[in-house]
């Protein structure tokens, strides 16, 4: 799960890494990308303090020169719900709901942000396979 805002600098230059790993994970069909797009917080509702200086996610991915499918989040009860605090941040969640990996910023993760996530999400991975050959109700 991808949780940012096109207002955040942060998330806008992490843009060209979640285009790369949704493009990866998509090769994967045993993995979902989510993106989650949120408020800074739930009192900012004008276009400008949803989308910044875009307006509109259709402007900020026209500009982006990239896609992912969205969800909106205007109200940040997602945001809350996940106990989001900084944007951009970047959740593994297992097949039981779980979050079993969490990050930020992927620009300032070492020299191959991408590839490093995808090795996170594959330690996940056997960690979920692990404990379902253990014990199967431990994942339900």
């Amino acid at each position: 799960i991808d949780v940012w805002g096109a207002w955040c600098s942060d998330c806008v230059a992490d843009g060209p890494y979640v285009d790369a790993l949704a493009r990866a994970i998509a090769q994967d069909p045993d993995l979902d990308f989510i993106s989650i797009h949120v408020p800074a917080n739930a009192n900012r509702a004008t276009p400008e303090e949803l989308y910044g200086k875009y307006g509109s996610l259709d402007a900020y991915f026209a500009s982006a020169g990239y896609s992912v499918p969205t969800v909106l989040d205007t109200d940040a009860s997602l945001r809350e719900l996940l106990q989001i605090s900084w944007t951009p941040s970047y959740l593994v969640v297992s097949p039981d709901g779980v979050v079993r990996g969490f990050r930020t910023d992927l620009r300032v993760i070492e020299d191959q942000p991408v590839k490093t996530f995808i090795q996170d999400i594959a330690e996940v991975r056997k960690e979920v396979r692990d404990l379902l050959a253990s014990d199967p109700s431990d994942i339900e």
